[in-house]
């Protein structure tokens, strides 16, 4: 079953699109999703009403390849959050024209682009997004190409304002061995284009993790800030 696998949210979305009941109601599966769409079950074979689409900043469908944001449709979508009318109205909005569920959508934020293979590819938060010289790059991209590298051991990227290029990728990392700095950007100019190239790395012991274990980048960015 293709998934998605969000590597900052630790979620799964499935996306396959089925249109026939299961014909094994004895299969169990372990699905999820976004809190705000859950699924239902009859008996052992969960209802498949909720459906995906990436969606083009002007409410478009997406091609295969071509990043877009991830919208939830269809009658388990929640139907906003708790006594959070600001956030409702942000993320909880009609579905896209194109879509045949209609109804109230969740537009998820989520930047993901679906390969020929069906599969999608998260690429990062929008709000996340760091856009530099009217390039919008995902801050994984970078932190991954990082790790990639084996001259660090965590990494974070970040973007701050910058008055040449809108933004400037500021990367904080936890170096492994000697000359990481070297090595890292070394790597870097192989694997990189310009754009993506970091304007500034800072090094670090270790980064800060919150209560739940997760990096917390709310209090790296204040730092770097």
């Amino acid at each position: 079953m293709p998934t998605l696998k969000s590597p900052d949210l630790e979620m799964h979305y499935v996306i396959d699109d089925f249109t026939d009941p299961w014909t094994k109601p004895e299969t169990i599966l372990m699905l999820h999703g976004n809190s705000e769409s859950g699924l239902a079950w009859y008996g052992w074979v969960p209802t498949l009403a909720r459906k995906y689409r990436v969606v083009r900043p002007d409410g478009s469908e997406a091609g295969a390849g071509e990043e877009g944001e991830l919208v939830h449709a269809g009658p388990l979508v929640a139907q906003g959050y708790w006594q959070d009318a600001e956030r409702t109205a942000e993320r909880f909005r009609p579905a896209p024209a194109f879509s045949k569920l209609g109804g109230t959508a969740v537009w998820s934020g989520d930047t993901v682009a679906e390969g020929k293979d069906g599969l999608l590819r998260f690429r990062g938060r929008d709000d996340a997004m760091i856009k530099v010289s009217g390039n919008r790059i995902s801050p994984t991209e970078i932190e991954e190409a990082a790790l990639a590298s084996d001259a660090v051991s965590d990494a974070a990227a970040f973007g701050v304002p910058d008055q040449r290029l809108g933004q400037a990728i500021v990367l904080v990392a936890v170096a492994i061995g000697e000359e990481a700095e070297q090595r890292l950007l070394s790597y870097f100019r192989r694997e990189l284009p310009t754009h993506m190239q970091p304007q500034r790395i800072i090094w670090k012991d270790k980064l800060p993790v919150g209560p739940n274990g997760k990096l917390d980048r709310t209090a790296l960015k204040a730092e770097i800030a």
